[in-house]
Parts: C-alpha cells; sequence; structure tokens
C-alpha cells in the first residue's frame, strides 16, 4: 500500500507510478497496478495515465474502450484523453475516426487547443489535403483561446515543404521566426533544420547567427542540427568549419556531431576524410560508440576494402550495449557474403550467430 503524507499528491504518485510501471515492466503490469488500487483511488490522474499508456504501446482497442469509462465516470472532462485518442488513430493511420472524435469533443463543449489542431493538420496532411489543412489554419485563427505559437508555424511549414509548397513553406518560416520566443532554444533549432529542407541557406545561415547571439552557450543538438542542415543542403566545407566550432566550444562530447560528418563523407565516397576525421576521434579521451564504427564499415564496404570493414564492423560490435544500437542487416549480410566467398568459415560463423540472434535469414 502506497503511503503518502498528502491526499491529492499520493493520486498523483500513482498515476505516476503507474506510467513508469507501463514503460519498465509492459502494460499487462500496469493493468494489473491499476485493477488492484483502491477504489479512491482510480480517478481522472490514474485513468489517464492508463489511457497514455495503452496510446504509447498503440493499443487502439483498449484505448478506446478504456476512454468509453473515462467518458461514463465523467473523466474525460478535458482536452487531453481526446488529443490522446487523436494520436492514436494518426500512429495508427484511422484517419476516419478522427471527425468522430471531434464532434464528440463539441457535443461535450470540450474546447480544441494548440496540440488537437496540430494533431488535425498533420492527418490532413497525412490524406494530401492540403484545403483541409488551411480549413484547420482558418478554425485557430478564428479561435480567440488558441494562438498561432512557433510549434504551430512550423508544423504548417513541414506540411507545405513535405507537397512542394515552398511559397507558402517561406512565408510561413517568416511567420514561425516572428512568432517564435527567443529563448526557446528548439525554436532555433526547429526553424534552422526547416529552412534546410525547404532548401533556403540563407535561412538557415541568418537562423544559426540568431541563435549565436541570442545564446553565450550552444548546446550539442544546436550543433546537430546545424550540421545536418548544411549536410542537406550540399554544403559541406560549411558543415566542417560548424564541426571546427563545436571542438572549439568545448562540450561534452557527443558521437552524434562526427557521425553526421563521417556519414557525408562516405555518402560522398570520401574515405580519407573520413579517417582523418577518425584517427582525429581517436586521439581524444572518449572511445568512439557502434554507430561510428559501423559508418566507417559502410564506406569500407562501398570501396570493397573487406579486411578494413570487417575491423570496423567488429569494433561497432563489441562497443554495443544491451538495449541500444543495432547493426543494419544489410552490413551483416554483405559482411558475411564475402567472409563466405573466401572461406573464412570461423569469421562467418560468429557474424551468421549475430543474424540468428536478429532474427534475420541469410541466404
Amino acid at each position: 500500500m502506497d503511503s503518502c503524507g498528502r491526499y491529492g499528491s499520493c493520486l498523483a504518485d500513482r498515476a505516476i507510478r503507474l506510467d513508469l510501471i507501463a514503460k519498465v515492466r509492459g502494460i499487462a503490469c500496469a493493468e494489473n497496478y491499476f485493477d488492484n488500487l483502491p477504489k479512491v483511488s482510480k480517478i481522472q490522474p490514474t485513468y489517464g495515465a492508463l489511457l497514455n499508456s495503452y496510446v504509447r504501446e498503440n493499443l487502439m482497442e483498449k484505448a478506446e474502450v478504456h476512454m468509453k469509462k473515462m467518458e461514463d465516470l465523467g473523466y474525460a472532462t478535458t482536452t487531453l484523453p481526446y488529443n490522446e485518442l487523436l494520436t492514436l488513430y494518426k500512429n495508427r493511420g484511422k484517419f476516419e475516426k478522427v471527425p468522430l472524435v471531434i464532434q464528440k469533443m463539441e457535443k461535450n463543449n470540450i474546447p480544441q487547443d494548440r496540440f488537437t489542431y496540430n494533431i488535425r493538420m498533420s492527418i490532413c496532411a497525412a490524406m494530401s489535403d492540403i484545403d483541409a489543412v488551411e480549413k484547420i489554419l482558418e478554425e485557430i485563427q478564428c479561435n480567440p483561446m488558441v494562438d498561432i505559437d512557433w510549434i504551430t508555424c512550423g508544423n504548417l511549414a513541414n506540411i507545405y515543404i513535405k507537397a512542394g509548397l515552398l511559397d507558402k513553406a517561406e512565408l510561413t518560416l517568416k511567420e514561425m521566426e516572428n512568432n517564435m520566443d527567443r529563448r526557446e532554444r528548439e525554436a532555433f533549432d526547429s526553424l534552422i533544420t526547416l529552412y534546410a529542407s525547404a532548401g533556403n541557406k540563407d535561412g538557415v545561415t541568418k537562423t544559426w547567427q540568431l541563435l549565436k547571439s541570442s545564446f553565450p552557450r550552444l548546446t550539442n543538438m544546436s550543433f546537430i542540427c546545424m550540421l545536418a542542415s548544411l549536410v542537406k543542403l550540399g554544403d559541406l566545407e560549411g558543415a566542417e568549419n560548424i564541426f571546427k566550432e563545436w571542438e572549439y566550444a568545448g562540450l561534452n562530447y557527443d558521437f552524434r556531431v562526427p557521425n553526421i560528418l563521417l556519414d557525408a563523407y562516405v555518402k560522398k565516397g570520401l574515405m580519407e576524410k573520413a579517417e582523418l576525421v577518425l584517427e582525429h576521434v581517436l586521439e581524444g579521451t572518449e572511445k568512439p560508440i557502434s554507430k561510428t564504427w559501423e559508418i566507417i564499415a559502410e564506406g569500407y564496404l562501398k570501396n570493397s576494402q573487406i579486411d578494413k570493414a570487417v575491423h570496423a564492423m567488429n569494433k561497432a560490435l563489441l562497443s554495443m550495449k544491451r538495449g541500444g544500437w543495432q547493426p543494419k542487416p544489410t552490413n551483416l549480410l554483405s559482411i558475411l557474403k564475402h567472409l563466405q566467398e573466401r572461406g573464412d568459415v570461423v569469421c562467418a560463423e560468429q557474424y551468421l550467430n549475430i543474424l540468428r540472434d536478429m532474427n534475420i535469414e541469410s541466404k
């Protein structure tokens, strides 16, 4: 039995515990925990936590039954559970169910918030219905309780970019820039990424300078966004300069940063540059992660440098941590094929065992 100093915090703690149980031990254990709660604890927070767990696991039927119980008990009186259901339908591709949720919200006087509108726009975009997206935008503009924030602008710009409507995307990105909170790093990172997706290098560079003027110290994530954006735009020289800037910044070493540059070199067939970056990384105190070695192995495979590819992939496998990175099956199969062709039975058997562990069949 849980012990709590205050009744309200006790109920909140139980909702948090239920959520953690679902994440760590699975839905069945979370359901068991919920079922064994005293009746007084089965209220909106705990019901909501279980609904969230169903949505996270894409369990549509269970989520719908649970939502019906919440409605019958009067626990579905806020926007949040309806947003949960919309998220689930979006993830499962059950777009036809969305209008019914909106109708129910309207019937029960449940207000739509930014999240509701953004989910709806994303669903319409997935159906290639840009007219419907813009009608939802008009709804937001007519709703005095909801402002068009930078997240909504970013979502809309992304929709326009994917639809190839770059003129509309550019206008929306300008609006995003005007609406974003200059104290939010994530807003700058998102704007940089979206400008790159729109092919606007000037927008990327301008936003990067704005970011640096707004924050005296940047984060690894901002460098990752900028590096990836320059690589997407084909500006390897600019990416190299940002990489040097990142090293000079002295942040905690995050291998996702050099990995972006390494991957770009490998895809361009610039293995000498990739090797130089790897040598530079090896000179430091931090050891490369599995993904770093796999990127290098891919480059060697493309160049038919099999011994080097095997060496790099072995390094990747030795660095592998439980529950983390998993090697690409295509890389393993390619190495296995070369090992079998040259008669390296011992090494080939090792790779076969790895593939079996991953439930991947080899021919």
